[in-house]
């Protein structure tokens, strides 16, 4: 008998957006304490202290850096950071922003 596949457990995603600040919020996993690392257009990476893996982004500006119009080039570019599908994080922010 062949052995069964494993099952992976979903890593959770959660994705928040202030509007009134305008930032978008996206954790993985449960909240940990971390640090960022910022690249261009407001986009920060967070990675958890304890073990360096990434966790979550924070998105400072998002309508203001143009991302409100660019959901799939932001998702594609936070799930090369994160281990988690493009098209999840895309629906995710869609949800979101009610876009």
């Amino acid at each position: 008998m062949a052995p069964s596949p494993k099952k992976i457990a979903a890593t959770p995603l959660r994705v928040v957006y202030d509007a009134p600040v305008d930032v978008l919020h996206v954790t993985v996993g449960d909240p940990v304490p971390y640090e960022g690392e910022g690249l261009p257009r407001g986009v920060e990476i967070d990675y958890a202290l304890h073990d360096g893996v990434s966790c979550g982004a924070k998105v400072i500006g998002f309508v203001r850096n143009g991302w409100k119009d660019e959901t799939r080039a932001l998702a594609m570019l936070l799930s090369s950071h994160l281990d988690v599908s493009a098209t999840d994080i895309a629906i995710a922010i869609v949800k979101a922003t009610g876009k």
